[in-house]
């Protein structure tokens, strides 16, 4: 039986209990010109940056001041910055170049980057990839909408992608970027729609390789 003292801890443990914080999402679209938005209440972020233009450009408000004022205001938050799967966002060279720089000074905010499988094809872009200051990659197992080119006759299925990654991975003793799957069809669309972005969504594992 439970005795009048274990009831009374079991009690306090309870109504020291919480709900899952929910996030503030902050989407900073292509054509925000950079800006954060309002101030919002204290709590985690998620901060999603939509990083190019449809050529694959990088915008031109992305540089060290946007990522600067980012810092300055949730200097004492717990951030995850997404950056959206536009074209060729993912391994851009000023957006690894940012993400190098982010992980040194604040190491602790989670830097997550989203891509179609046909966004990384070729032995440099997979070990760019494998080496690339991101903790995690989210992939949609699926070619990007309206791709078309050579870049298709190097596409690989996601399983053997992400082997290549993983070896190359090895190859350079570093464990991150974790790798994820997303299923075809899930809604990418969420991710980069105007003042919205995506939550962490369900991991899916994939197939031994």
């Amino acid at each position: 039986m439970e005795t009048k003292d274990q009831a009374a801890a079991r009690r306090a443990t309870q109504g020291l209990r919480r709900p899952p914080v929910e996030p503030n999402r902050v989407h900073v679209g292509l054509d925000s010109r950079g800006k954060l938005g309002e101030r919002i209440v204290p709590g985690p972020i998620e901060l999603t940056v939509e990083a190019t233009d449809v050529d694959g450009e990088t915008v031109s408000w992305l540089d060290d001041a946007f990522w600067t004022r980012a810092m300055q205001r949730w200097a004492d938050e717990s951030v995850t910055v997404h950056i959206a799967p536009t074209p060729h966002a993912l391994l851009h060279v000023v957006v690894l170049h940012q993400m190098e720089m982010l992980r040194r000074v604040v190491p602790g905010w989670r830097l997550v980057g989203h891509a179609y499988r046909d966004d990384v094809a070729g032995d440099t872009n997979i070990e760019l990839a494998a080496t690339s200051a991101y903790d995690e990659i989210r992939f949609h197992d699926e070619p990007r909408p309206g791709h078309a080119g050579d870049v298709r006759r190097w596409e690989l299925p996601l399983d053997k992608l992400f082997g290549q990654i993983r070896r190359e991975q090895a190859r350079a003793g570093v464990t991150r970027p974790i790798l994820m799957r997303l299923s075809a069809g899930h809604a990418a669309s969420r991710l980069t729609a105007p003042q919205q972005a995506e939550s962490a969504p369900t991991k899916i594992p994939s197939a031994p390789v």
